[in-house]
């Protein structure tokens, strides 16, 4: 395959994509308008993880830990997230959701497959099927990069 075909698949790709992502995060935002997008992917971030390092955060996110730091401060001053200090290394920061922030993620995250769940189910049951395969395949290769 060409280059410049390979761009423009490329290119096609980080469009669906972005316009996958817009309705979730608008139907989500637009019920919290407290919160930031990045508030909101932090929150669901430590919700799949239970209970996270830093460092982990910042990898299951994308944000650098300076950006994470304040997001932390914000969430944690709303009450939906403590700080946990190990007691092995007094460096090393963890992060869990309060209860608060369990009952919110856990509302969002029902609301987001039940989302997903409508949109699937106007695809046939084999398209749906290859479709979370190629996602799956490009997950695994974006962790082996």
């Amino acid at each position: 395959m060409k280059n410049a075909d390979l761009k423009k698949q490329a290119e096609r790709l980080y469009k669906v994509l972005m316009e996958i992502q817009q309705p979730f995060h608008r139907n989500s935002l637009s019920e919290h308008m407290d919160f930031t997008l990045p508030q909101l992917r932090t929150l669901m971030a430590i919700a799949a993880s239970g209970c996270c390092s830093m460092g982990e955060l910042g990898k299951a996110t994308g944000y650098h830990l300076s950006a994470l730091t304040g997001i932390i401060d914000r969430l944690s001053r709303k009450k939906y997230v403590i700080r946990i200090r190990d007691n092995n290394d007094r460096r090393v920061v963890k992060v869990a959701l309060t209860d608060i922030g369990k009952k919110l993620t856990g509302g969002l995250y029902k609301k987001i497959i039940r989302q997903t769940s409508d949109i699937l189910g106007r695809i046939d049951t084999a398209s749906r099927e290859n479709l979370i395969s190629l996602i799956e395949k490009i997950a695994i290769n974006i962790k082996t990069t």
